[in-house]
């Protein structure tokens, strides 16, 4: 297929996807399919069990502070001078009718449904995972200012390398559970893990110091060295269940989500997977 027609299919598929947010509510689907001939069947691939839920205990002696100093700050999390986003406007327009199935079609079907990994690196992957997935914070292209998203406020203290991140406690992954201070750190625990076998991307995190949970709902960033786009990485960070990603390696990761998705925070989710003919997402009614 030509690259300048993958490319507006795309814009076409964005454009559908988070524009027509308008008054009526009807169904809301996505298909990508091989080719616009295949044939469905009942075949369908679900999403591999979490294994147990930690208490919040576990959560914090595993993800929280390791050291006096990380102690120390965590003891003074109510001192922190947060910044929000005010008057946001959202995108398109809002008398917009919502609804129908938009289906695109591609040339071959991808060679993994991770978001992160090896092979994961083409513009499907980042659509897919820009459809059910979320970050931190998001900067709108428009006005060039950070605005609320996973979290829904935000701190650069003075030293201008260390960041700190409030998730909004409306914030939930597809399964149900909140989203937290901990699926910040266990997604930046995935991200340096040579398992992964995305060398670019293990080196990019590694500007950072391993991210703390000060507490359930905020998480600190430490850059180590200052570059105008270290606070943009941190917020812009992707964030993954640690429910499901802090439970396995990065190598049971890579085998186990090869062809399948976890469920995320973002408008989509997964509704049919037909390995080698069609993946098909559905709005999220919540």
């Amino acid at each position: 297929m030509n690259k300048s027609v993958v490319l507006l299919l795309i814009v076409v598929m964005f454009s559908f996807a988070f524009f027509g947010c308008g008054k009526t509510n009807v169904n809301n689907n996505i298909e990508v399919a091989k080719n616009h001939n295949s044939s469905t069947n009942n075949k369908t691939e679900s999403v591999v069990e979490p294994k147990k839920i930690l208490s919040d205990e576990e959560l914090a002696e595993k993800y929280g502070p390791q050291n006096d100093e990380q102690k120390k700050l965590a003891s003074e999390i109510d001192s922190i001078k947060w910044v929000t986003s005010k008057d946001v406007t959202p995108f398109g327009d809002p008398n917009a009718v919502k609804g129908g199935t938009f289906t695109l079609g591609l040339s071959s079907y991808p060679a993994t449904l991770r978001p992160v990994g090896k092979n994961s690196s083409t513009v499907f992957n980042s659509l897919m995972e820009s459809l059910v997935y979320e970050s931190a914070l998001i900067l709108d292209p428009r006005t060039m200012k950070y605005d609320a998203n996973l979290c829904d406020k935000w701190y650069i203290a003075p030293d201008m390398l260390t960041y700190y991140f409030h998730f909004d406690k409306r914030a939930h992954w597809q399964d149900g559970l909140p989203v937290n201070a901990y699926d910040y750190v266990a997604t930046w625990d995935l991200m340096e893990d040579e398992g992964i076998e995305e060398p670019f991307v293990n080196s990019y995190y590694s500007k950072f110091e391993r991210p703390v949970a000060l507490s359930k709902d905020i998480v600190m960033v430490r850059a180590k060295n200052k570059e105008w786009r270290m606070f943009l990485s941190a917020s812009a960070m992707t964030i993954y269940p640690e429910h499901i990603i802090g439970r396995i390696t990065a190598k049971e990761f890579m085998k186990k989500y090869q062809l399948q998705m976890m469920p995320g925070s973002g408008p989509y989710m997964v509704d049919k997977v037909i390995t080698n003919e069609m993946i098909s997402f559905k709005k999220d009614k919540n």
